[in-house]
């Protein structure tokens, strides 16, 4: 915001002086996020989504924590992100048949925020053999 200012005098009349200008600086707010829905759910892989909801002024790095509950363990590379922007990221090395739990976050220089949990299943594998041992009964 900027603001006009001048100094005035009185005593035998009045006298002002110059108009002068300040400016204040924008104050960043805490950025928030939304975590989506996974998506690409596979036996080993899936797609973990996100959105940068209000980036609080400024832009903002954006990942994930996920895990195979809430107190995830695993952090992805952060994205840099800006207001309404989504992200993605695919996740790899998982188990079939187990949930995992993810969660959004996004940082600015205020702090971190975090988004809800949210929880996928990975897809169950059925072997070949066992499948091939299933149809022979």
């Amino acid at each position: 915001t900027t603001y006009h200012f001048r100094a005035l005098a009185t005593g035998f009349g009045t006298s002002y002086g110059d108009d002068r200008t300040f400016t204040t600086a924008a104050v960043a707010i805490l950025a928030t996020v939304t975590t989506d829905p996974a998506t690409g759910r596979g036996a080993i892989a899936a797609t973990i989504n996100g959105t940068l909801s209000q980036d609080g002024g400024e832009a903002c790095e954006c990942g994930f924590e996920w895990g195979l509950d809430t107190g995830y363990g695993t952090t992805t590379p952060p994205q840099s992100k800006t207001t309404g922007e989504a992200f993605s990221q695919v996740i790899g090395g998982l188990q079939p048949g187990t949930t995992y739990h993810f969660r959004a976050f996004a940082t600015n220089s205020v702090g971190t925020s975090h988004g809800a949990d949210r929880s996928f299943a990975t897809a169950l594998v059925i072997s070949k053999a066992f499948a091939l041992a299933r149809e022979e009964l």
